[in-house]
């Protein structure tokens, strides 16, 4: 099970209290069930946390694993868990006004729909694109379903795109990462399960590995044979593609090199156009991504873990970085995608 927050909430309140009975009060729970938390916190992260400041006190300190669990627990609710919160709050009043409104979306057929692609992304400057400003918010499953309409065929750049589209949804990627991805180390690790290691914002040359669940992988599939039947099994996944004529006939030429950053935003907001939806770039697939977990019970720090950013470099983990089990987490994250989308992707041929 993955560890509740509310057992960080429980190390705050007991620095600041300094006994179990002030953090209890502090958080409005017994002191019982106080003690049960902190315990199966340790018993979790194997360690201690708390050391008693005499034989016959009920007063606690916190140890040097506690004090960083403490740090940890201070920056995401200065930042990750307050960004998340709002995250969630969006998510959970779009599916209420979405219920109020009886939407019927289970038994939306996507492939019925008339999803022929007219965008080619070639040849766009590789400049940086500024994302303008935007309200935090994310996608929710029918705007989802919406831009996954648009790219349903089986044409090149259909399955071209519709791969940077669940890939975006399932793993929180920025741009830099979705164009560092390579085919050939897009594979099983060492944890058992793929992962494919790519450049992360302020991370230098070092490649982190992200999870990949298996709807990933089956949507990235069609892709990849396309690539593979040209003879395209190293370098880049997602590349620019080219209409060329060849006796009369128009048919696609893939590019060697990568798509651009500004080329990959393109794509984004064409595709965000032709569903109909504003507003919609990679970030929002970032925020989704988190908010899904969310709401799947994934915790922050777990979240932080498989989002491009490596434990140990989370203002304030300290010595906790050591106690996190990455791997597990990471089969967490790939195990809890949305059923709908699992199915969605599951279903095509």
């Amino acid at each position: 099970m993955p560890t509740n927050w509310d057992y960080f909430r429980l190390i705050l309140a007991i620095r600041k209290a300094g006994s179990l009975s002030g953090a209890a009060g502090q958080l409005k729970v017994s002191q019982q069930t106080a003690g049960r938390h902190l315990a199966a916190l340790e018993t979790e992260l194997g360690v201690e946390l708390v050391s008693r400041r005499t034989a016959r006190s009920s007063g606690l300190e916190l140890n040097e694993v506690g004090l960083a669990a403490a740090e940890l627990a201070d920056t995401f609710e200065r930042g990750i868990g307050d960004l998340v919160s709002r995250q969630y709050a969006s998510v959970t009043t779009a599916a209420a006004q979405h219920a109020a409104a009886k939407t019927e979306l289970d038994g939306l057929d996507v492939q019925t729909l008339d999803c022929s692609s007219q965008i080619l992304a070639v040849g766009h400057p590789d400049d940086d694109v500024e994302e303008s400003k935007h309200e935090w918010r994310v996608l929710d499953q029918e705007d989802a379903l919406k831009l996954l309409a648009t790219c349903a065929t089986e044409s090149p750049i259909d399955m071209r795109d519709r791969s940077i589209i669940v890939m975006g949804l399932e793993t929180g990627m920025r741009r830099v990462s979705l164009i560092g991805i390579n085919i050939e180390t897009t594979k099983i690790g060492r944890d058992g399960y793929p992962v494919a290691p790519v450049p992360i914002k302020g991370g230098g040359e070092k490649l982190f590995p992200v999870p990949l669940s298996d709807t990933v992988m089956i949507a990235i599939a069609p892709w990849r044979q396309w690539l593979r039947d040209r003879k395209v099994t190293k370098g880049p996944l997602f590349r620019s593609l080219m209409l060329k004529n060849g006796r009369g006939k128009l048919k696609h030429t893939v590019g060697e090199n990568p798509l651009s950053e500004s080329a990959l935003y393109k794509i984004i907001t064409q595709r965000a156009k032709q569903a109909g939806l504003e507003h919609v770039h990679l970030n929002i697939f970032r925020d989704t991504f988190i908010a899904w977990r969310m709401q799947g019970g994934m915790q922050p720090h777990q979240i932080a873990a498989i989002t491009g950013q490596p434990i140990a470099g989370i203002a304030g983990m300290g010595a906790l970085s050591r106690y996190i089990d990455v791997s597990r987490v990471g089969q967490e994250a790939r195990q809890s995608t949305p059923p709908w989308l699992s199915k969605l992707v599951g279903r095509r041929p």
